[in-house]
């Protein structure tokens, strides 16, 4: 078993794939974009020491798709989760979103948390803003 350090300085330069912000469109500046999402991400997986161990295409999978889920939260707060008596459409895209991204976390936190024996102290970006919901 490997056991891997977190550690806060060993950050490179992570560069997000443009393609990861063309679809961002509702809630502008007041949400982080797929690519900020991403990096977050990527950084946490490096820091743990499992970047050759995660695809990219999983951390690009999940920053689109927290995007998409904060994105439907912000339209569910703009217009309210029932206008004109009927229910939202934007609550079961949300709850889809939400699903969706959490099957690509599971995966990646799976992979990091297999390849780690230590416990990590530190303050970490990434964590706190699932804790808050990114907002």
């Amino acid at each position: 078993m490997t056991v891997l350090n977190f550690d806060g300085n060993a950050q490179s330069e992570v560069v997000a794939p443009k393609y990861l912000d063309i679809a961002a469109v509702e809630g502008g500046d007041v949400l982080p974009s797929a690519g900020e999402i991403y990096i977050m991400l990527a950084n946490y997986v490096e820091q743990a020491g499992c970047t050759e161990f995660v695809a990219p295409s999983l951390l690009e999978d999940f920053a689109f798709l927290r995007r998409s889920f904060l994105e439907c939260e912000y339209m569910n707060k703009k217009h309210g989760r029932i206008a004109k008596g009927k229910r939202s459409p934007y609550v079961q895209m949300s709850i889809d979103y939400a699903k969706a991204a959490q099957q690509f976390y599971a995966q990646i936190w799976s992979i990091v948390s297999q390849n780690s024996t230590t416990k990590y102290d530190g303050k970490n970006e990434f964590l706190h803003f699932l804790q808050n919901r990114g907002f």
